[in-house]
């Protein structure tokens, strides 16, 4: 329910939290220009953490590991800056992805890359979520490492990697992932 989760995540940041900051109060008047009562420090993590849960969760049940889940489709529009993390932490290891949204001769397309340490392998795989803007579509194409790579999920926008697959090679050739759409 990534549409849900970003607007919660919104609706947070822009309501609960003091304007111009990521800091909330620990209580506040409805009349927003009277100054609050004291400071809820526990309540600076509330952004921070919803941002990392929109590039990089691990589902509880599945185990897999998802990145990209909630990313904003305005993020991946061809005029906006590409989207990157590094170094995020995961009970298996760190990960870093990116995401740069171009217009090509072939349409519209995301080139990714997912950086995975060597022997990642979380017991439900790695989903990588492309949540481009509506106008490209659907994913009609996905090439690994300049491979083709057919198991990907047009109408759940993923791009699926089975734990039994994440060898060496493939992590080296996940740096590389183009997506296509139409």
């Amino acid at each position: 329910m990534p549409d849900r989760f970003l607007l919660h995540y919104y609706s947070s940041t822009a309501f609960s939290l003091t304007r111009g900051t990521w800091t909330a109060p620990e209580s506040s008047f409805l009349d927003r220009d009277t100054g609050t009562i004291a400071y809820a420090s526990a309540g600076q993590t509330i952004s921070p953490m919803y941002l990392r849960w929109a590039l990089v969760f691990e589902d509880p049940r599945s185990q897999a590991v998802w990145l990209g889940k909630a990313l904003p489709r305005e993020w991946l529009d061809t005029d906006a800056d590409a989207v990157e993390v590094d170094n995020v932490p995961t009970r298996y290891g760190r990960v870093g992805l990116r995401f740069k949204a171009a217009h090509t001769a072939a349409g519209y397309q995301v080139a990714a890359s997912v950086r995975l340490p060597v022997g990642y392998a979380p017991p439900g795989g790695v989903r990588v979520r492309v949540r481009a803007p509506l106008h490209a579509r659907a994913i009609v194409a996905v090439a690994v490492g300049g491979t083709p790579w057919t198991a990907f999920d047009a109408a759940a926008e993923t791009i699926d990697f089975a734990a039994l697959t994440l060898t060496p090679a493939l992590l080296r050739r996940m740096e590389s992932i183009v997506v296509r759409f139409g």
